[in-house]
């Protein structure tokens, strides 16, 4: 999730949504982007259901354009126009192709090699200022995704496992992408049990760090 004291947005649904949303006492969600469509991704959507509920208006969704074709194929009882039953899912289907606002924020999405199936990385600016760049679920770090998040505050970077993979970077690829970037604060996530978080911690660099459960990153 990334927060501010206007907005508070939601990255992917993944299949234990629901767990995580009341685990953090969530209570409101303004809007949802969607990296890709792969299920580890998506499949916790429709417990956005509540979110519509308790704000009585269609939650906006944001992906590109493969995404949202995917998502109204699996998800179609709620990606119509039309009438919804009470208590449905509601979501307001956006395109990206470009920079959009978000109350406060400016998101730029950008595009990650990711096996048969692009993903959509997401650069957040506040007041001019690079504060977060998130990139999950991606083979390599583009030369010009590098040039546009270069120099963020926080960098949420892709680490499968420690050997090579075909659609995900590993711990080294990671670690190459993160001095290239040269973040303030490099984090570590879509990890698989290949790590010891303790052990493989220790050894990693200043400023890169392996994310884990209910981790919270303070970038005021």
């Amino acid at each position: 999730m990334v927060t501010t004291d206007e907005v508070q947005i939601a990255i992917d649904t993944p299949q234990e949504f629901r767990l995580q949303m009341l685990r953090e006492k969530v209570n409101r969600l303004d809007a949802l982007l969607v990296t890709h469509a792969h299920a580890d991704h998506i499949m916790g959507m429709d417990d956005c259901r509540r979110f519509c509920q308790l704000s009585e208006k269609a939650l906006p969704v944001y992906g590109s354009q493969t995404t949202m074709d995917i998502l109204h194929t699996i998800f179609s009882y709620a990606f119509h126009d039309g009438p919804h039953p009470p208590t449905y899912f509601v979501p307001d289907s956006r395109v990206v192709d470009g920079p959009f606002p978000l109350a406060d924020l400016k998101v730029t999405p950008f595009t990650l090699p990711h096996g048969s199936l692009d993903t959509t990385g997401f650069l957040f600016e506040q007041k001019g200022v690079k504060k977060v760049a998130y990139c999950t679920d991606c083979r390599e770090m583009p030369d010009e995704v590098i040039e546009l998040i270069e120099g963020v505050e926080c960098v949420v970077l892709d680490a499968l496992r420690k050997e090579p993979h075909w659609t995900h970077m590993s711990l080294d690829d990671a670690l190459t992408a993160a001095r290239r970037i040269r973040a303030d604060r490099a984090v570590l996530t879509h990890l698989t049990d290949c790590y010891d978080h303790d052990i493989d911690q220790a050894e990693l660099p200043g400023g890169v760090e392996l994310a884990y459960d209910g981790m919270k990153i303070d970038l005021n």
